[in-house]
């Protein structure tokens, strides 16, 4: 809209709904919008502000969590005997303590994925989501920490196989 009102611009799953109120107070909404409020997935820059602080609580909890846990895990694994059974009994506590913190992902993208199973366009929406705070850059980026104390933990699990192509690592893993 010009001077004479103010305009606000939502994207949503369907399409873009243009929200304004005109100088006379008169509202006025545009969209091709068919869907019942409750089915309407209205992304506005408070509603990401929302889910990026939602994905931070994720990546501190994946981080400070999971990731320092694998570490840790991994380091105590070195030392005994038999590094690989001692790394898979660590890797089922991994799982426990990640299932665990399940709440701590984002309940909006969780509901998104509930509901993406039969919406092609909450799918969509979903996908953008996904590329921004779950793409590789992000998990890189956003999680370091667990992605280091993970594979970390995941490679002394496969150690007995790796051994076997190169022994050079016995020294590490043990026999």
């Amino acid at each position: 809209m010009d001077d004479k009102g103010s305009c606000n611009k939502y994207y949503t799953a369907n399409t873009i709904l243009l929200s304004g109120q005109l100088e006379n107070g008169i509202e006025l909404q545009v969209a091709n919008v068919k869907m019942s409020a409750e089915e309407q997935y209205i992304i506005t820059d408070e509603l990401l502000e929302e889910i990026r602080e939602q994905f931070k609580l994720w990546a501190t909890f994946l981080n400070t969590g999971v990731g320092l846990l694998s570490f840790t895990l991994a380091i105590a694994c070195l030392g005994t005997g038999s590094p690989g059974i001692n790394a898979s009994i660590s890797m089922l506590v991994i799982v426990l303590v990640r299932s665990q913190g399940k709440s701590y992902f984002p309940s909006k993208v969780q509901d998104l994925r509930q509901r993406a199973k039969e919406d092609k366009k909450a799918k969509v929406l979903l996908k953008g989501l996904e590329s921004e705070f779950l793409s590789f850059k992000a998990l890189i980026t956003g999680y370091p920490i667990f992605l280091i104390g993970f594979i970390f933990l995941s490679l002394i699990v496969v150690s007995p196989f790796l051994v076997s192509f190169l022994p050079v690592l016995e020294s590490y893993f043990g026999s």
